[in-house]
Formats: C-alpha cells, structure tokens, sequence
C-alpha cells in the first residue's frame, strides 16, 4: 500500500517493513512517511528505505521496533528530516548515508549508533559526517555524546516531558501542565462548596508518563459552634483561600501545612508574622506575602514584590522600596517616622540584615501610639531603604476617648495584633489597667451555606473556603458586600441622594457583571493588555434587602470604598467607571485613605456593572489625600499659598497700565 510492502499477522495487521518502493513520494504515495503509517511496526528490514528518493520526511515516533537497520535509508537523498521512538536501542552502519539529513531526533532510548550512521560518501574516497545535521537529543545522553567528536554534526538537547492533566469531580478539566521528566507537578486552586479537598487520585511528583489525576473531596459536614471563630489564611489579593482553622476563643492559630505559591515570586511569610501569638477573640484573616524570585519569570507585570498592600499593614507608600540589590557591603537607611513624616530615628542596615528594635516611643497629643508600620520590621531582612511609621489610634488612656483615628494594625477589625486592638470590644493592653482587661462578648460563629465550620471543640479544622458578608452602614443606608478582593469592608460606606427611604447597596459578585465590563472596555480601549481592573456589581435594594429597586430615577449613590487588595499597589491611579448600556462610562472619582486605608470614593446614579481600574501605561506618582480626622493647627500651608497668588493678583491689577510694574515677591 502507498509503495511500501509490509508483512502482516493473522488478522491483517501491518508487523514488518520489507520494503519501500523506490517510486515512493515520485510516482505513489507521499513524499512523507507519517507516524500513523507505521504505528505498531515492531520491525524494519536492512535497507528498507534504500534510495528512496522520493522521500523527504519520515516520522517513526510511533513504531515499536528496536533497531534502524544497517542500510535502512541509505542514498534516499531528499530526506531532510527523521524521528525516532522511545523504542529503537540501536542504530545500524549506514543507516542514513548519503542523504541530506539537516535534523534528526534520538531518544534517549537509543543506547548504540554506529560510527558510520551518518556519512556522506562520494565513492571517490571522500567520506565525511553529514554536514550541518542537528541531532536533538537528551543531554547527557549517548546521541548526545556521539556528537561530540563528530565534526558538522550538532547536539541540540531538549527534556522529555510529560503532560499532566488535573479534573475536578465532575471530570471538568482544570488545568493541563507539560513538565519535564522527573519534575513535579503543580496543583491548581481547587474550591468547593459543602466538601474539603482531600487530595488527588494519582500522585504528580517525579512524573514520568503522560498522567491524568482527579480532585478527591469529603463532604463537610461540621456543625458552627458557639464560641468558635475563624482564621483564614488568604492569598496576597485576598481572592483565595489557602487554608482556614477554626479555633475556640483564647486559643492561638497554627502554622499552615500549606506553601502558598504565585508564579514570578517565592512565598516569604504570613502576615501578621507574629499570629501565632495572637489569641483569637473575633474572625481574623492572615495573608501570604511574597518577594520577587529572580530565578523566575516574571508573568505578573505590575505587581511588586515587596509593595505589599494587601498584607493587612496599610503601608502602601511606606513599604520596603526594594531595588532588588543585595550586594555585600551595600547598606541601606531604615528611617522611623512619625505621623506628619518626621524623622524619629534612623539606622544604617547592612543588605540582608534585619533592622533593630528603636527605642523610641512616639507621642501625638490626643492619640496613643499602637505600633510600627510595617510590625514585622525586625524580622524582614532589608533590601532597600525603608521607612517605617508610627500609627496611632485616636484617644488617650486617661481620658478613655475611643475611635478608629489613625490606627492600623497587622490585622483586620476585631483582631489583635502586638496586643493593640481597636476598641471594637476586644481587650486593649496599652492602656493604664494593663492586666485587666475586660474580655470580649463572645459572638456566634455562623457558618454560611456551603462553608465549612467547626467539627469539634478540641482543635482546629481546614477547608478551602469561608465566605463572610460582613456589613457596613451610614445612616438610613446599609451596604452588603459579598464580592471578595476587598480588604477592610468594614470601611465600605454608603449615602443617598434623591430618595429618604432606607436601603440596601449591595456589591457582589457577578460573572454578568466581570463580561460586560470587559467587553466595554474592549470597545473603549482596543486591548485589555495595559488594563488592570476589578469588576463588580453594585445594586440597589429596598430596607429588607429582598427586592431590587428597578426604577432609580433621581436617585444617585456616593459610594466610599477601600481600593480592592490587587489594585492597591497602584495608589493615585486608580479609577472608577460603569457600563451603561455596552458602554464604559469614566466616572468623576476621589481618592483618599480612611484609618490609613487607601479607598476611593464615586457616584452611582444607574445601576449596572461597576469597575476599579488602572491604565498601566499611563502611571503617576498621584497621590491619595488624607481623609482620617486628625488634631492640630487647622492652618495649613496651603492657605500661605492661596494667600499668596490673591495678593499677586491684586498687585498686577493695580499695576495695569504702567510702565514699570514692579511685583515684590515673599517667600
């Protein structure tokens, strides 16, 4: 068939190549023997292909023999291009004289090629190795070795790899990776509703064969428990959980048993650092940080490794600048400032080496010095200059004054951290009854529908995923958020304009809503390359939260939010925007920081899908204004300047007209 003559089995199938007809590729058949041709071949006669012409590619990656006999394709001298199976051991004297070979590839199964496989012989006496032939191999492997001292003759080494392929219970393929021999695999992010992922069916580690593996769940079937409260461990953005215990009051929380893992970066340390020292009295959420891996690629363009906002340490413009130099002998300056960014105290600090504790103690009239920020500063080895800021909560011990003012802690409300806490019931260990403090209410630990929640009093139990929905209010209005990628909810607020009634906003999350904003951005913009965005959807609902209002005419809502964890990195550039019809509207926003919290603040006049976004190829230094109450001289030097240019303007209306106008200028 198609110029080649095969010996076959009892049931018809092709066992043998005898031999190909030299009118193979000129007057029958393709110029291309293909791999499904010669599937299964488990033999090859002694110049089988010989001056073969007509043939220019041959394909036996899928043939079962062992041996490329001697002769087999000598004088087939159009033949350009050859693979071979992880089957053939061995290859002959003469197997590919004569032909214009310029690739082939050799398995590292092939354990002996004769010395004379690939030559060129005019019969004149001039023999040499084919000239310019690569041979891609494994390295280190005989292929390529036999290279070596094979003058024209080039090893091109490649790794055999291996596919592996993850499912989820319903068999929904979640992830395809292709990995090395040898190497390991690298699970996907798996949740799911009312069960805990348990592991996989077949082990990814030390792959040597194309695999495919399944997620494994038990049901969850743990009951909430008065008393008990969660710890959720969540990716840097906030979007994932890796890991949740659910822990009695008084009881501290544990290390995780997982890595978290983000491609271009290498995980560094949870934060707060010191949570397993913080006894739990509320829900609390623990977040991974990472640095830049510079052994990795870096797929994540626009993140920065060590501008971590989204830790729990509000410090995004004070955070570790980190040129990404750590030479020996390079020092760096850590600057310890107060509130208005005064220097308190400074060190000289060795790359690599941690910073000391100061011993200074801030003061501010009316506030009461809570911690440094960032907390962890003497167990982050420095790698750039840094600055580290004083924070307050407002309020003083003596007078018992209490608000949220400048405080910022390593965690979110209702969380202690470095035995400070925000008065929101917890006890407080800075004040002057240090060793009295009064316990909190114990509140119920719910569990959502769905979520996991305690199985016994004795220790802790880890699932995939919590879902929390706490809410905010201001006024006659509430606002429910659901959407996760928002940090600090609890500053998320809300006022009505054109309506008393009380309701309801909700933002959530919505795959409608993630579409139609990136469709119209796509129609705006062209490509979604140089966007980063945060899709939402803000609704309006009546005071029972049930009924959606449809008719908003005349009716405009202010919404104030933290800017989502993964957009927090990009401070003053950050937008806000709406799809009206298909189309991206840019909305007239305002960027400030609350508790020193970067939020933004945006009108909602219809209510459809909603977005955060930046233009990356369009960043500025902008800054976020200061919203958080403060004391103090209430003159600020910006009324020396207004003051200024309407004496100016003054001095240049009277002088109109003049010849000699003279403008005396104060600094």
């Amino acid at each position: 068939a198609d110029g080649l003559l095969c010996s076959v089995d009892d049931s018809g199938n092709r066992t043998g190549v005898v031999e190909c007809l030299e009118s193979r590729g000129i007057k029958i058949g393709a110029s291309k023997i293909s791999s499904s041709e010669l599937a299964g071949i488990t033999g090859i006669a002694p110049c089988a292909f010989q001056n073969c012409t007509g043939l220019r590619e041959a394909y036996l990656d899928e043939i079962s023999a062992t041996l490329i006999p001697d002769y087999c394709f000598d004088g087939a001298t159009q033949l350009y291009y050859c693979s071979l199976s992880d089957s053939v051991k061995k290859i002959g004297k003469y197997a590919f004289r004569n032909t214009a070979l310029s690739t082939i590839r050799i398995p590292g199964s092939v354990q002996s090629i004769d010395d004379e496989a690939f030559i060129t012989d005019d019969g004149a006496g001039n023999v040499n190795y084919i000239q310019g032939l690569t041979v891609q191999c494994e390295e280190d492997s005989p292929a390529y070795w036999y290279c070596d001292d094979k003058d024209g003759i080039t090893a091109e080494t490649y790794s055999k790899t291996y596919t592996v392929t993850f499912l989820d219970w319903d068999n929904y393929v979640l992830k395809t990776q292709v990995v090395n021999s040898g190497a390991s695999a690298d699970a996907p992010r798996v949740e799911r509703k009312g069960y805990v992922l348990t592991g996989w069916t077949k082990d990814f580690t030390n792959v040597k064969e194309d695999m495919t593996t399944q997620a494994v769940y038990e049901p969850d079937n743990s009951a909430p428990i008065d008393g008990y409260y969660s710890v959720v461990f969540q990716d840097y953005d906030g979007l994932y959980t890796w890991d949740t215990q659910y822990l009695q009051e008084g009881s501290y929380p544990t290390t995780p048993s997982v890595t978290p893992t983000r491609k271009g970066y290498k995980f560094s340390y949870w934060s707060p650092s010191n949570y397993t020292t913080i006894a739990v009295t509320g829900d609390m959420i623990v977040k991974a940080y990472y640095v830049e891996d510079p052994n990795a690629s870096d797929d994540d363009s626009g993140d920065t490794g060590n501008n971590n906002s989204n830790n729990g340490n509000n410090n995004n413009n004070n955070g570790n600048n980190n040129d990404g130099n750590n030479t020996t002998g390079t020092t760096y300056t850590v600057n310890f400032v107060d509130y208005d960014g005064s220097v308190l105290d400074t060190q000289i600090i060795a790359a690599g080496s941690c910073p000391a504790a100061t011993n200074v103690t801030p003061t501010r009239k009316g506030y009461t010095f809570t911690t440094w920020s960032p907390s962890n500063y003497t167990s982050v080895p420095v790698t750039g200059n840094l600055t580290v800021t004083a924070l307050y909560k407002k309020g003083t011990a003596s007078t018992g004054e209490s608000g949220t003012g400048d405080i910022s802690s390593d965690t979110t409300k209702g969380d202690i951290s470095n035995g400070n806490t925000n008065n929101s019931g917890n006890s407080n260990s800075n004040t002057n009854n240090a060793g009295k403090a009064t316990a909190a209410p114990t509140p119920t630990a719910t569990a959502t529908v769905g979520a996991a929640a305690v199985a016994n009093r004795n220790g802790s139990v880890s699932s995939n995923t919590v879902t929390r929905t706490p809410n905010a209010s201001t006024g006659n209005t509430k606002v429910e958020v659901t959407k996760s990628g928002i940090s600090n909810r609890g500053l998320v607020s809300a006022t009505v304009s054109g309506s008393n009634d009380n309701y309801v906003i909700k933002i959530s999350d919505s795959e409608d809503a993630k579409n139609q904003v990136e469709q119209a951005l796509l129609a705006s913009y062209g490509s979604l390359d140089d966007l980063k965005y945060f899709a939402m959807d803000i609704s309006l609902y009546d005071s029972t939260g049930t009924t959606k209002i449809a008719d908003t005419t005349g009716i405009t809502v202010t919404v104030t939010m933290p800017i989502p964890d993964a957009l927090a990195g990009y401070a003053g550039n950050n937008k806000a925007g709406a799809v009206n019809n298909g189309v991206f509207e840019k909305l007239g926003s305002r960027l400030l920081t609350i508790d020193n919290v970067p939020c933004i603040s945006f009108e909602a006049s219809h209510f459809s899908p909603y977005a955060i976004y930046v233009e990356t190829n369009n960043l500025t230094q902008a800054q976020i204004s200061d919203a958080t109450p403060k004391t103090g001289d209430p003159i600020h030097p910006k009324w020396f300047l207004a003051i200024g240019l309407a004496i100016l303007s003054i001095l240049l209306f009277f002088a109109k007209g003049s010849k000699n106008k003279v403008i005396k200028v104060i600094e």
